[in-house]
């Protein structure tokens, strides 16, 4: 019987991990900004949101708006190097003031992300991963499109 007892204990210490796993929280928030300026900045050119540290991030909100006459689309694309996604799409009305933007991750635009307990849709982001954005139609000379996203990194 104490043969069989420390039997078990020696293959039981064995296929226990040596450090407990933890729970992950997320450490810094990173709001990102991001601007596309009519007669500097092509159509269809992505420029970088959004970088995750080297423990992954989480993106939970963001949303985007223009001073231009007309309407444009606006892609973000999740980039894990070698791999690009284009993730989601909007369609960002003409004239739209800060404080009435339009929101970025939500699951018209990005189907299929997560929700979290308080019911909103976010983003995991693995180590170094980052997120892009582009837009598709030309902007008048000097209107802009902004982007804004919250992150925070693990």
């Amino acid at each position: 019987m104490l043969r069989w007892l420390l039997g078990f204990l020696l293959f039981a210490s064995e296929a226990m991990a040596t450090t407990p796993n933890s729970i992950i929280t997320p450490q810094t928030i990173s709001p990102a900004y991001q601007q596309f300026i009519g007669g500097t900045d092509a159509p269809g050119t992505p420029k970088t949101v959004f970088t995750a540290g080297s423990s992954g991030a989480k993106c939970y909100g963001g949303y985007a708006n223009t001073n231009d006459s007309t309407a444009h689309n606006l892609f973000l694309q999740l980039n894990h190097t070698p791999f690009t996604l284009n993730a989601a799409g909007v369609a960002i009305p003409s004239a739209t003031v800060l404080g009435t933007g339009t929101a970025l991750i939500t699951a018209t635009s990005w189907p299929g992300l997560p929700v979290d307990d308080s019911g909103n849709y976010y983003v995991l982001l693995g180590a170094n991963d980052y997120i892009t954005a582009f837009y598709t139609t030309a902007l008048t000379t000097s209107a802009y499109v902004e982007l804004s996203l919250i992150c925070v990194n693990f």
